[in-house]
């Protein structure tokens, strides 16, 4: 038996976008809060899939961290799997799109018996598998 571990913590697009403050609603703000725009600080949730061959091991939603839901959403499952040859299907949507995915990798790997394998995302590289 091998471990493969999915270990993510990354922060979702924002819900909305910046809008601009007209003079009367910056006016009508305490001096201290004054500025020309407005941008909503909440995220959208997270889901993940992945899968090892045809067997579905995690698809779940995870909702962004912090006191305003603006802070990372954050993944950590440990599965125990045979070891051998498996194709890993790891799926992540983070844009709020009702289906589909925004992100897909799929690989073809080789797991040694009580081999630590780990499966993670950065927003700037992708995803990236290797030992943990």
């Amino acid at each position: 038996m091998a471990v493969v571990r999915l270990v993510i913590s990354h922060a979702t697009a924002k819900i909305g976008e910046c809008r601009q403050l007209s003079p009367e609603e910056i006016a009508n703000l305490a001096p201290n809060m004054r500025r020309p725009t407005e941008c909503p600080r909440e995220r959208h949730n997270l889901f993940v899939e992945l899968r090892l061959n045809d067997d579905l091991l995690y698809q779940g939603m995870e909702r962004p961290t912090g006191l305003w839901s603006d802070g990372p959403s954050n993944v950590y499952r440990k599965f125990i799997v045979p070891s051998g040859h498996h194709r890993l299907v790891v799926r992540l949507r983070d844009s709020g799109r009702e289906s589909g995915f925004d992100y897909l990798h799929t690989e073809e790997i080789e797991l040694q018996p009580q081999q630590n394998f780990v499966v993670s995302f950065r927003s700037t590289t992708g995803f990236s598998f290797g030992e943990g």
